[in-house]
C-alpha cells in the first residue's frame, strides 16, 4: 500500500556555518502573495554538545541559515528549493522536559531584504507612475522587483517610512496600464526569491497547473495519485453570508462599470440558509433611491449611505482638485476586486510539491460522493460547491519534518505544504 505521505531528501542546515540538522525536528518556510519576504522557522534542541545560543551569539542579532530541500515522486528529485540570504533574528525556547538537559527551541528566520527595509526610511516627493516610484523605492534597499505597469501619474509626498509600508499603500490604488480594471495590486517575494508588483487579476489568467481530489488512501493508488490527493480540506463561509450574519455592511461587493462610469451594489442578506440579492442597480442618486430605501430597513446596511458616498463622487471633473489617484478613483475598485476574490477560502494539507508556487491556479474537488463526479443536474446538489472549483493559490507553507540518524540524502524526512487558496464565485463544480 502506497502511503498518502510521500518521503523525501533530508536537507542539511546550517546556522552560522555550522551543521545543527541532527539536532532540527522541522523546518517550515512560508511565502504569500501578501508578504513581501519569504518567512519561517526550524524547530530544534538545544542540546549540550549543539548550543544554539551559543551559536549565535550571547547577544543574538542576525545570523545566516542555509538550507535546501525539494520534493520526490518515484525517486526523482523536483525542483530545489534553496535558502538566499535568510537570517534567524529570533530563538524562543518551547518546553524542557523535567530532568532533561534537552530543551525544544524554535528559531525565527526571513530574507534579508526585511531587515534592509526596517532601518531604511524613505521621505521623498514624487510625480510619477506609481510602477516607477515603486522601483525607486526598490532600489533603496538594493532588491530587483519584476514591476506591472501602471497607469497615470501621481503626485505624492511620501512621509517618513519604511520602503515595503509605502510599497503595500501604493499598491492600494495602482491601476493597470494594460487594463484599468486590474486594481488589485499586490507586492510579494516568491518561493525562488524574486520579487514582484503585479496584479492578482493576472494569475486568474493562466491555465490550471494541479488537480486535486479528497479521497481515502487505497491499495492500488499510485504515487502520482497521492502526490495530488488532499490529507486535509476546510473552507471559510461564502464571506457575504458571513458578513451579513455578523450585522457587517463590508458584505456588500461593489463593481465599477468603465464604460459608463457607474458604480454597481450587490448586497447579500442571510436569509433562511440562503444568500439574496437584494440590489443589482447602478447608483445614481442616493437621495431618491427606491432600493436604498429597501436596503437601509434590512438590518445589515447601516454603513452603506455613508460608504457609498465616499466610494462615488459625481462631481468630480478634469480641471477639478479631484484629479487622478484619489479616493474615489480606486477605493471602489480597489475593494470591489479584493472583496470578490475573497468569496470562497479553502485550506488544505497536500504531500510536499516544490515545482509549485503561489499565484498557481489548482482545482479542487471535495465530493460527498466520489461515483458523482462525471453527473451533474439532480446531483450537482451532493456536491460541496464552496470547497470544490478552481482555486488560486495565495499561500503555501513547505513543512519538512526531519527524523535523526541517516545521511543527509537518504528519503527520510517527510514533506506536507499547508495552503490557503481563494475563488471569486461560488460557481458550479468546475467554477
Amino acid at each position: 500500500m502506497v502511503h498518502n505521505v510521500i518521503l523525501t531528501n533530508k536537507p542539511n542546515i546550517l546556522l552560522n556555518g555550522v551543521d545543527i540538522t541532527e539536532v532540527t525536528l522541522s523546518l517550515t518556510l512560508t511565502e504569500s502573495l501578501f508578504d513581501p519576504v519569504l518567512k519561517g522557522n526550524i524547530v530544534a534542541l538545544n542540546t549540550p554538545s549543539t548550543n544554539l545560543y551559543q551559536i549565535t551569539g550571547a547577544l543574538g542579532g542576525l545570523n545566516e541559515i542555509q538550507f535546501s530541500f525539494h520534493s520526490t515522486t518515484n525517486e526523482e528529485p523536483e525542483k530545489e528549493i534553496t535558502s538566499k540570504d535568510f537570517y534567524v533574528y529570533n530563538i524562543v525556547p518551547e518546553s524542557t522536559d523535567a530532568g532533561s538537559s534537552l530543551v525544544k527551541v524554535t528559531a525565527y528566520f526571513a530574507a534579508k531584504p526585511l531587515f534592509t527595509n526596517n532601518i531604511r526610511m524613505v521621505s521623498k516627493n514624487y510625480n510619477d507612475t506609481i510602477s516607477n516610484i515603486v522601483k525607486s523605492l526598490c532600489k533603496e534597499i538594493e532588491i530587483e522587483c519584476n514591476v506591472e505597469a501602471t497607469k497615470g501619474k501621481i503626485k505624492r509626498v511620501l512621509t517618513y517610512e519604511s520602503p515595503f509600508g509605502h510599497i503595500v499603500n501604493l499598491s492600494k490604488q495602482a491601476v493597470s496600464e494594460n487594463n484599468p480594471k486590474d486594481v488589485d495590486y499586490t507586492f510579494y517575494q516568491d518561493i525562488d526569491g524574486k520579487y514582484w508588483f503585479k496584479p492578482i487579476s493576472l494569475f486568474k489568467k493562466q491555465p490550471v497547473k494541479w488537480k486535486y481530489k479528497q479521497f481515502l488512501p487505497y491499495p492500488e493508488m499510485t504515487l502520482d495519485e497521492v502526490k495530488y490527493s488532499i490529507l486535509r480540506h476546510s473552507c471559510d463561509s461564502f464571506s457575504p453570508i458571513q458578513n451579513a450574519l455578523q450585522g457587517m455592511y463590508s458584505s456588500e461587493i461593489i463593481s465599477f462599470d468603465t464604460t459608463t462610469g457607474d458604480y454597481y451594489s450587490k448586497t447579500h442578506v442571510y436569509n433562511k440558509d440562503k444568500y439574496t440579492t437584494l440590489s443589482d442597480k447602478p447608483i445614481l442618486d442616493l437621495n431618491d433611491n427606491e432600493e436604498f430605501k429597501k436596503i437601509a430597513k434590512s438590518g445589515v446596511a447601516v454603513r452603506r449611505f455613508t460608504k457609498q458616498r465616499f466610494l462615488h463622487d459625481p462631481s468630480e471633473e478634469e480641471s477639478g482638485q479631484d484629479g487622478v489617484g484619489l479616493q474615489d478613483d480606486w477605493v471602489g475598485n480597489r475593494m470591489a476586486s479584493m472583496q470578490n476574490m475573497d468569496q470562497s477560502i479553502v485550506y488544505l494539507n497536500v504531500p510536499g510539491n516544490s515545482e509549485m508556487k503561489v499565484g498557481d491556479l489548482i482545482e479542487v474537488r471535495k465530493l460527498v460522493n466520489e461515483s458523482l463526479i462525471e453527473e451533474s443536474g439532480e446531483n450537482l446538489k451532493e456536491k460541496d460547491v464552496l470547497g470544490t472549483g478552481v482555486f488560486l493559490i495565495t499561500t503555501i507553507s513547505h513543512d519538512i519534518g526531519l527524523k535523526s540518524g541517516g545521511p543527509s540524502d537518504a528519503l527520510s524526512a517527510t514533506y506536507i505544504m499547508r495552503i490557503k487558496a481563494v475563488k471569486d464565485s461560488k460557481g458550479d463544480e468546475y467554477a
